[in-house]
C-alpha cells in the first residue's frame, strides 16, 4: 500500500463520517421494503409493473394485511411489530412458535399495503442488529435513503390508480404521510424503520436529546387574546407544509404572507396614513405592481432590503433578499398559472426559499425573535425531528440502490470540508467581480466579514439610487469608519473625491467618531476584467488623501486580498493595517514582496520555472502566485538552475522550482510572483539575555543560531 492510501486510510479510521459503518464491500442482495398507505386503494390486490427512465420495478399492493402485536401492545413506533401476514392465512410451525411463545397478541388491520424491491448490501441487517447507536444510526439512514427513493415508483402508481378511478380520497404522499416502513430480508425478518420521527413517535418529542419546552404556560395564556399577524399565521402554515413535504403549497403561502407584510407596512406609512380611509388606502396598494409596492416602501420608509448577507455556509453567502423575493414569486407563478410541480428531492432549493423568506418577514416586522421561525431556538431541533439524513441514490436497470460515499477522495474527511468550502467562496468570491454586472457590494462585505470587521449595511436612498454615498459602515475595536464604492470607466476623479469628502464632513458632523473613510474604486469598468491596465486608481489625488486620512484602494487588490484571507483563514498578512492606511494603497501588503513572473508551468511534476527579476528565495520560502485576483501560497520544495541544484537563487536568473503543494493548479505565463516574508521578532538586547540563560547550551552556539535566526546580529554578547 503506497504512502498516499495509508494516510487516506489512516484519516477515514480516525474520522467518523456518515456511512463508515457499512461494509461496503458486502454481497448486494435484492430484498422488499413495506409501506402501509394512509388510505385504501379500491382495487382487487394485485401487481402493476412501474416505470422510470431505465428503472422498472414490480410494485406489490394488498388491501387484506394484518399486523400480530407482541403483549396486546399496538403503537405507532410498531416496536411491539411480531409478524405481518394476511386475513385468514394458515401459519407455519415456525410462526405459530413465535406466536405460543407470547404471553397475549393482537392485532391490527392495515390499510394498503404496498411493496416495492430494492438493491442492499447484505451487511447492514447486522449493522441493525448492533447494540452500537451509532453503527444502528449508519444502517437506519441506509434504509431510509432507499425507502425515500421509492417514493418516486409509489407516487407513480398512485397517480396512474387516481387516473383509472377518479377517488378523491387519494392524494400522492411524502416521507410525512409514509412515516414508517418495514424491511423484510430473505429470512422474513422484519425491522422498523422510520422516516419521521416526530409521526411515528409514541412519547412527546424530544429536543437535542431530551425534552424542552418550546414555550410557557404564561406566554400560551399572553397569546390567546393577542391576535396573531396574519402574515406570521401565514408564515407558520408554510413551514408545516415543507416539513410535511408540500412544496407546492409551502411557496404559495411563504410568499403571500411576505405580500401581506408589504401591504400592511405601506398602509402604516406617513404619506398614508390618516389621509384616507382603509379601504381607500387597500384600494390604492392593490392597484400597485408589488414590484412598485417594495421601491415605494423603501423610498418612503428609508430603508433598503439586506444583502449581499456573509456566511460561512457558501449558499446563504452573497444572498440579497430582494432577489430572492422575486425568484420566489416567479415560482409561485408558474405552479399557479402553469401548473409546475416541486420534485421532493429538491429538498435543498426548498429550504433556500423558506429561510431567505422568513429572514425578510422578520426583518420588515423589526422583531427577528418574534417573526422569523428560524430564529426560534428549537428551529434546529426541527430538522431532528423531521429525521432525514440521507445518502446518495441511484437507479438503473437493475434497480435502487445506495451509492457508497467517496471516501477515498481525502485524507481526512475533517480538513477536506473545510477546505472544499473556502474553495467555494474563493470561486464566488472571484465570479462576483468577474461577471458583466460585477457584484462590488458582496466582494467588499466578504472582505470585511473575512477580516473580522463588524459592519453593516448603510440603508439610505442615496445608496438605493446608485450615487457615490457610503455602502458599509464599520467598526474595529473602537474605530468606525465608512466605506464607499466607486464604479468609474476611467479613474477616481476630483469631483467623485469631493463628494465623497462631502459626504463624510455631513455624516462627522452628527457622529465625530468617524475616522476616515475607506474608499473601493472599481476603475475602467468598462473594459474586460482580463484587459484592464495594472495601474493605480487615482491620479493626483495623493497628497488629498493622505492628509484627509481617506484609504483609496482598488477592488481588484481587495478582491486579491479576500482571496489569500479565504484561503487562509489562520493568518493575517498584514491586510487589517493595509487597510488603514491613508492615501492610495497599490497592491498586496509589504509582507509580500515582489520577485518575478511565471515563465511555464510543467503542471505534471509540479515544477514551475519563474523569472527572477529582484531579491532572492531560498529553499523553504513561501511563495505567492498571483493571477489576476486568484493568488495561491505555495513553499518551495527545491531550486535548480541549468541542472544544478541549489539552495538560494538571485535575481537575473530563470530557475526550476519544485513546488511541495499538490492542489496547486497551473498557472498562466505572466503570473506574478511574491515571495511571502517571515515576521521578524523585535527583541531588545535584554530580552535575548534573558531567553540566552534559560538554555542550557553552548552559548556561543547560541549566539550564532537563536540571532541569526532573529536577524538581529550585533545585540548579544557572549563575554557577558
Amino acid at each position: 500500500m503506497s504512502n498516499k492510501s495509508e494516510a487516506s486510510k489512516k484519516g477515514n479510521d480516525e474520522a467518523d463520517w456518515a456511512g463508515k459503518h457499512i461494509d461496503w464491500g458486502s454481497e448486494i442482495v435484492e430484498v422488499k421494503l413495506y409501506a402501509e398507505l394512509p388510505f385504501w386503494i379500491a382495487s382487487p390486490p394485485g401487481k402493476v409493473v412501474v416505470k422510470i427512465d431505465e428503472c422498472q420495478l414490480t410494485l406489490q399492493f394488498q388491501n387484506d394485511v394484518v399486523g400480530l402485536y407482541r403483549n396486546g401492545t399496538y403503537a405507532k413506533s410498531e416496536f411491539s411489530l411480531l409478524q405481518l401476514t394476511t386475513e385468514g392465512a394458515p401459519f407455519s410451525e415456525e410462526q405459530s412458535r413465535e406466536i405460543d411463545s407470547e404471553a397475549s397478541v393482537s392485532k391490527r388491520h392495515y390499510r394498503t399495503l404496498v411493496s416495492i424491491p430494492v438493491l442492499c448490501h447484505s451487511s447492514v441487517f447486522d449493522k441493525l442488529q448492533s447494540p452500537n447507536k451509532r453503527i444502528k444510526l449508519d444502517a437506519k439512514i441506509y434504509v431510509q435513503s432507499l425507502a425515500y427513493r421509492t417514493l418516486e415508483f409509489v407516487n407513480k402508481f398512485i397517480y396512474a390508480y387516481r387516473s383509472a378511478s377518479l377517488d378523491p380520497f387519494v392524494s400522492q404522499v411524502s416521507y410525512w404521510d409514509v412515516p414508517l416502513w418495514h424491511l423484510k430480508d430473505w429470512a422474513n425478518n422484519l425491522w422498523q424503520i422510520p422516516m419521521a420521527a416526530y409521526q411515528v413517535s409514541d412519547e412527546l418529542p424530544l429536543l437535542w436529546g431530551e425534552f424542552r419546552c418550546r414555550t410557557s404556560v404564561a406566554e400560551i395564556q399572553n397569546c390567546v387574546n393577542r391576535v396573531m399577524t396574519p402574515s406570521l399565521d401565514e408564515l407558520l402554515d408554510a413551514w408545516t407544509c415543507y416539513y410535511r413535504g408540500q412544496f407546492a403549497e409551502a411557496v404559495r403561502k411563504v410568499v403571500t404572507s411576505i405580500e401581506m407584510t408589504f401591504a400592511e407596512l405601506i398602509a402604516e406609512l406617513p404619506e398614508l396614513k390618516g389621509k384616507n380611509s382603509k379601504a381607500e388606502t387597500a384600494d390604492q396598494i392593490r392597484k400597485m405592481r408589488f414590484r412598485d409596492q417594495v421601491d415605494y416602501y423603501c423610498r418612503n420608509s428609508g430603508r433598503r432590503l439586506p444583502g449581499p448577507l456573509t456566511h460561512i455556509s457558501p449558499e446563504v453567502s452573497g444572498v440579497r433578499l430582494i432577489e430572492e423575493l422575486f425568484d420566489a414569486r416567479e415560482l409561485r407563478h408558474k405552479i399557479v398559472h402553469e401548473s409546475c410541480k416541486i420534485d421532493m428531492y429538491d429538498q435543498g432549493p426548498m429550504r433556500r426559499i423558506m429561510e431567505t423568506m422568513s429572514w425578510l418577514h422578520g426583518w420588515l416586522r423589526g422583531d427577528p425573535r418574534r417573526f422569523d421561525p428560524t430564529s426560534s431556538a428549537s428551529y434546529h431541533a426541527n430538522e431532528n425531528l423531521k429525521n432525514l439524513h440521507l445518502f446518495q441514490t441511484e437507479i438503473d436497470r437493475t434497480g435502487i440502490r445506495v451509492i457508497p460515499p467517496n471516501d477515498e477522495a481525502f485524507d481526512d474527511p475533517r480538513t477536506f470540508n473545510s477546505a472544499l468550502i473556502e474553495e467555494v467562496h474563493v470561486r464566488k468570491l472571484m465570479g462576483a467581480l468577474n461577471r458583466e454586472k460585477s457584484d462590488l457590494e458582496y466582494c467588499v462585505a466578504w472582505f470585511l466579514h473575512i477580516q473580522r470587521v463588524s459592519y453593516r449595511n448603510c440603508f439610505v436612498d442615496e445608496c438605493w439610487e446608485g450615487t457615490n454615498s457610503e455602502r458599509f459602515s464599520c467598526r474595529f475595536g473602537t474605530i468606525r469608519r465608512l466605506v464607499f464604492i466607486v464604479d468609474t470607466p476611467t479613474l477616481l476623479s476630483q469631483s467623485e473625491f469631493n463628494e465623497i469628502i462631502c459626504r463624510c464632513s455631513i455624516k462627522q458632523c452628527s457622529q465625530s467618531q468617524y475616522f476616515g473613510p475607506l474608499v473601493v474604486v472599481n476603475h475602467f469598468n468598462c473594459l474586460r476584467y482580463n484587459e484592464r491596465p495594472n495601474e493605480s486608481c487615482v491620479q493626483s489625488l495623493n497628497t488629498f488623501s493622505r492628509l484627509l486620512g481617506v484609504t483609496i484602494l482598488s477592488v481588484n487588490d481587495l478582491v486579491t486580498m479576500a482571496v489569500i484571507s479565504t484561503r487562509y483563514p489562520e493568518r493575517s498578512f498584514g491586510f487589517l493595517e493595509h487597510q488603514f492606511t491613508p492615501g492610495p494603497v497599490n497592491g498586496l501588503p509589504s509582507c509580500f514582496q515582489n520577485v518575478g513572473r511565471v515563465r511555464r508551468v510543467y503542471e505534471r511534476i509540479n515544477v514551475v520555472s519563474v523569472v527572477l527579476e529582484e531579491h532572492c528565495i531560498r529553499v523553504g520560502d513561501e511563495l505567492l502566485f498571483r493571477a489576476g485576483c486568484d493568488a495561491r501560497i505555495a513553499v518551495i520544495k527545491s531550486i535548480e538552475i541549468r541542472g544544478v541544484q541549489l539552495t538560494t537563487a538571485y535575481s537575473m536568473e530563470t530557475v526550476g522550482i519544485k513546488l511541495g503543494d499538490d492542489s496547486l493548479i497551473a498557472f498562466p505565463t505572466g503570473t506574478i510572483v511574491y515571495k511571502v516574508l517571515r515576521p521578524r521578532l523585535e527583541l531588545s538586547a535584554k530580552s535575548l539575555r534573558t531567553y540566552a540563560m534559560q538554555i542550557p547550551r553552548n552559548r556561543n552556539n547560541f549566539s550564532r543560531e537563536v540571532v541569526g535566526n532573529f536577524t538581529a546580529y550585533g545585540i548579544y554578547d557572549s563575554d557577558d
